[in-house]
């Protein structure tokens, strides 16, 4: 994989893969797609339920911008994830294949 950019909280990150991430905090931000050629990252959160699946689904969906052909959603730090999880995930696969992109899971 190409090196990545990857903005959020304040902050701006070069790193090489995904797992070049610093640890976060619940939700973290999509990879800037105005930054280049590669991959937009959705880092998830260490639980998907009930709770925040509709975030986790937005934040997926939102990185389908003009351009992007391929979203990672980073399930690195990912420890549970409910039928609500599973079901924004599978939304998100749909919407990537509307936008001609690929929705690519790390776990």
């Amino acid at each position: 994989m190409a090196g990545l950019t990857v903005t959020g909280y304040g902050e701006r990150l070069e790193v090489q893969t995904v797992a070049d991430l610093p640890p976060y905090e619940g939700m973290a931000p999509v990879a800037d797609p105005g930054s280049g050629p590669g991959p937009a990252v959705v880092a998830l959160p260490a639980e998907i339920d009930m709770a925040n699946a509709d975030d986790v689904g937005e934040q997926l969906r939102s990185a389908f911008t003009p351009g992007v052909t391929m979203v990672v959603a980073d399930l690195t730090l990912t420890v549970f994830c409910d039928s609500y999880g599973m079901r924004a995930l599978v939304l998100a696969r749909r919407c990537a294949a509307a936008h001609q992109a690929q929705l690519r899971l790390v776990v």
